[in-house]
């Protein structure tokens, strides 16, 4: 048995993302020119898209998958041999990432988010709340931990509890 185990099956593992999950569907579907509901627990890609470079926004794009990730059929190989969230974690951490749990567990490692298109701002959530579905607290916020923004040409940040936002029914996290 190889050191990496799993690698030949799981391929390029970094590149495996949100919209490459069963649960995921693109917000436009070109064939009948309206918008598609997506069946991710986590957010549909309209009032929360994930973060880009230079604040733009994203609504499937992620390099992270959550715990709720299956593969589209596209993925043969890896529907065939998929053996869930921890499996592909382990190997991930093997492969591609050394440090990630030790971030993970300090609460250094997040995930990005835009918020209702405004490109302005950046806001930060730790990666395990993203992973494990925790978007939304019990008061209702949005589980964001700090808002990345440019004040005279500089980065900026402030640490903030939460956001309020107005959410749709599809955006609520089970």
């Amino acid at each position: 048995m190889r050191e990496y185990e799993n690698i030949e099956v799981y391929g390029d593992t970094a590149n495996v993302g949100c919209g490459d999950c069963k649960h995921w569907s693109s917000l436009m579907d070109a064939t009948i020119g309206r918008v598609k509901c997506s069946t991710c627990k986590r957010m549909d890609g309209r009032i929360i898209k994930f973060y880009k470079p230079c604040f733009a926004s994203a609504p499937s794009t992620s390099n992270f998958i959550c715990r709720d990730f299956e593969p589209t059929p596209n993925y043969k190989c890896l529907v065939k041999y998929w053996k869930g969230f921890d499996d592909y974690f382990s190997n991930y951490i093997k492969c591609w990432d050394l440090t990630l749990k030790r971030r993970m567990d300090s609460g250094v490692a997040y995930k990005s988010f835009t918020v209702q298109n405004d490109r302005r701002h950046m806001y930060r959530m730790k990666l395990q709340d993203f992973i494990d579905g925790n978007m939304w607290r019990a008061d209702g916020k949005f589980n964001v931990y700090r808002v990345d923004y440019y004040k005279r040409g500089r980065l900026a940040y402030d640490l903030i509890d939460g956001l309020e936002l107005v959410r749709s029914g599809d955006d609520e996290a089970n």
